[in-house]
């Protein structure tokens, strides 16, 4: 060795000796730096802080880029902010580090759908079934393609029906009842489809699922009419949203041959590759969380999730307060149904735009709340503004004592803060409602949301 080189090795050893650190505390503290961006990341996603998410997880990606499961989440963090193309591109990237990642061929299918690209999304579904055959979802997506496709090149009536009862052996409910139905139909078979519907219907009744029942009968009544039923929204679709997965890297990361696939359960072209955007670029400002946390930005949000309905009050507040304790903004809404009598419906979040709450409720379907609907209802009732938080706490309570769940919004003024009870349609059912509040006397206010 020239004297020159060992002097240089001399001098870093001494240097690493200084700082305290060797070359494996280097990898060390490299690793938990990852570790922490991982874990940084998911709090911000879980926050609906996604733009925040997304900064987290590039950073641990530059310093690890076999992370399959960072370039998924990161898909579902942009998917999140509508940017398809940057999600189709990280979803595509954790699966030519993973082949066999059966969610993220899931989630992707789930995005060909939304674009329209339904061969795309078909084979998707069946990669994913490939290496998880017991997963409802795709099974659930195949069978919705080939029964409701707008575009009638895709729908075929004998696979509809294939996939709906392989969907339904995994996941009996309701909705996928109502898919077996319309497959039946898709495939002429209108008994079929009549005795499905039915038997949907009257699970939805058991349920107390009173708001699912309308459109249910009203696709009844078509089967009867021995008519299918085609969804024109299909292409519109969002994504069934999965929650983003918490990777678990191990001390030191080594590659591991991909298992060997299973056989499909039915032949199907590879899908084409994602394109290759030019990334967009990143909101300068991370967008404040919508629907979670305490309060919402100076805009309109008008609209709600509804995710059940019950007619004795406690329960509904029971049902809002446990879903509080994971971190949704629940809450309860009085609503006089004429004929159907009084009822109390759940409430989850406040949205600013149909395709923002279509997102959300997908979220709360993915966590097995089937009945999550979205409603337009922009009007609320205010009990008052506040700016000291005890005596916000303390009309909390005084509320929650009377049986009525507030929740927070901006105030009038940004340092204050407001309770309002309930999401109405009109300012003339809140104004109804306003009444009995008042009564049990609150102060109380009908103002837009």
């Amino acid at each position: 060795m020239k004297k020159s080189s060992a002097i240089r090795y001399i001098v870093m050893a001494i240097a690493f000796l200084v700082v305290g650190m060797t070359p494996l505390t280097t990898w060390a503290a490299d690793q938990s730096r990852v570790d922490l961006l991982l874990e940084k990341g998911l709090l911000a996603y879980d926050s609906k802080q996604y733009a925040q998410a997304i900064d987290y997880w590039t950073e641990s990606l530059s310093m690890d880029s076999s992370q399959y499961k960072v370039y998924y989440n990161r898909g579902m963090a942009w998917f999140r902010l509508g940017q398809t193309q940057q999600a189709l591109e990280d979803f595509s990237q954790a699966i030519d580090k993973k082949p066999d990642y059966s969610r993220a061929y899931t989630s992707r299918g789930y995005l060909w759908n939304k674009i329209g690209r339904f061969e795309n999304a078909k084979a998707d579904y069946i990669n994913a079934l490939t290496y998880a055959p017991d997963l409802p979802d795709p099974y659930y997506q195949l069978a919705r393609i080939y029964a409701l496709c707008p575009v009638e090149k895709f729908r075929d009536g004998e696979q509809a029906v294939m996939w709906a009862l392989k969907a339904q052996e995994l996941r009996n409910d309701p909705d996928t009842l109502m898919l077996l139905a319309a497959a039946y139909a898709e495939n002429g078979d209108f008994n079929k489809a009549v005795t499905a519907q039915e038997e949907a219907i009257n699970w939805l009744r058991r349920d107390n699922m009173v708001y699912e029942l309308e459109s249910a009968q009203a696709q009844l009544a078509r089967y009867k009419e021995n008519r299918p039923l085609i969804d024109s929204t299909l292409a519109e679709e969002e994504i069934e949203a999965t929650y983003a997965e918490a990777p678990k890297p191990a001390p030191a990361p080594a590659p591991k041959p991909a298992p060997a696939p299973k056989p499909a359960p039915a032949p199907a072209p590879k899908p084409a590759p994602a394109p290759k955007p030019t990334p967009a670029p990143k909101p300068a400002v991370t967008p404040a969380p919508v629907g979670q946390g305490s309060y919402y930005a100076a805009q309109n949000y008008p609209y709600v999730i509804q995710v059940s309905a019950y007619r004795d009050r406690d329960k509904a507040n029971t049902v809002a307060l446990d879903l509080r304790q994971k971190g949704d903004v629940a809450y309860t809404c009085r609503a006089d149904i004429p004929e159907k009598g009084t009822w109390y419906r759940v409430f989850v979040g406040f949205y600013p735009s149909k395709n923002v709450s279509m997102d959300a409720a997908a979220s709360l379907k993915a966590r097995n709340f089937t009945y999550s609907l979205v409603r337009k209802k922009a009007w609320t009732i205010s009990v008052g503004d506040y700016s000291n938080e005890q005596a916000l706490k303390n009309m909390e309570k005084a509320l929650q004592e009377q049986g009525y769940l507030a929740y927070r919004l901006n105030g009038s003024s940004g340092s204050a803060t407001r309770l309002a009870i309930g999401a109405y349609a009109t300012a003339n059912e809140a104004d109804q409602m306003s009444k009995e509040i008042e009564n049990n006397g609150f102060p109380v206010q009908v103002v837009k949301r």
